[in-house]
């Protein structure tokens, strides 16, 4: 059975968006003296642009869960680069 170009690139798609979603969890280090991942950059960035911001505000903007932002938090903070 032939497939239509519309799943065809269905399937292309979804093997790009796996690449991405792969290479966001590969810790780098971006410069810095730790590996830092995808999600340990975007709660740093959060955190600086919401100063004061508690963990559910930043859970919220970020769509993950409380925990995970004090996962994140606790591993940033291990690190040393939330005091």
């Amino acid at each position: 059975m032939e497939r239509s170009k519309a799943e065809i690139l269905e399937k292309k798609l979804y093997q790009a968006l796996n690449v991405v979603i792969c290479e966001s969890k590969i810790a780098r280090t971006y410069g810095t003296e730790y590996k830092l991942t995808y999600s340990d950059i975007c709660l740093l960035k959060c955190i600086q642009h919401n100063e004061g911001a508690k963990a559910g505000d930043l859970s919220q903007y970020l769509g993950i869960t409380n925990g995970a932002v004090a996962q994140l938090a606790k591993k940033l903070e291990n690190k040393s680069y939330l005091g």
